[in-house]
């Protein structure tokens, strides 16, 4: 892997928030392939290379909403969903799986009323962002329910406990994991 230029970074600053969000944009699609194809192989040394469908399934931040405004907290993607899928936007699941090494990236179904405020982004919009398969959120049940329950896949979840933290982390929520 070749190292990021240093030219990302601006000279004498402090890494701080603003120097966070200036980077985390140019960090290249390729780095987080290789994240995650070093995660399936560990995965795969761990648990034995799967004869069956086996999917991991995680859950990114979510938006949280300043007091009754119409803004939010800063923004700050889960750790381990950045390593993997490189994702700064909110609200998003994705899916590894591991027996054909693909990933797959949900994102929330935009809103076209907010188009009069904001930038609205398609699954097109994310596909070429993120370089992966992506599909809408609503699609999301149907995933679990046609390639997850009805082929007696395992979906393995990330949770556990942060040691520094001390918090757990998130995970899909019980509407997703029924009846896998």
């Amino acid at each position: 892997m070749e190292p990021l230029p240093l030219s990302i970074v601006p000279k004498a600053t402090s890494l701080d928030r603003t120097t966070y969000e200036h980077m985390r944009e140019k960090l290249p699609n390729s780095l987080f392939a290789k994240n995650r194809a070093r995660f399936i192989k560990l995965f795969k040394e761990k648990m034995g290379n799967p004869e069956s469908k086996r999917f991991g399934f995680f859950k990114g931040a979510n938006e949280v909403p300043l007091y009754s405004s119409d803004v939010c907290y800063p923004e700050y993607q889960e750790a381990y969903f950045y390593y993997l899928f490189g994702v700064v936007e909110m609200d998003c699941y994705g899916i590894i799986d591991f027996k054909n090494e693909h990933a797959i990236l949900f994102v929330p179904t935009p809103n076209n009323l907010y188009k009069i405020w904001m930038t609205v982004h398609t699954k097109e919009d994310f596909e070429k962002k993120y370089e992966m398969e992506v599909r809408y959120i609503s699609e999301l049940e149907e995933f679990l329910v046609t390639d997850c329950a009805a082929t007696s896949a395992t979906v393995f979840v990330n949770l556990g406990v942060n040691s520094d933290s001390g918090l757990t982390t998130q995970i899909p929520e019980d509407k997703y994991l029924d009846g896998l």
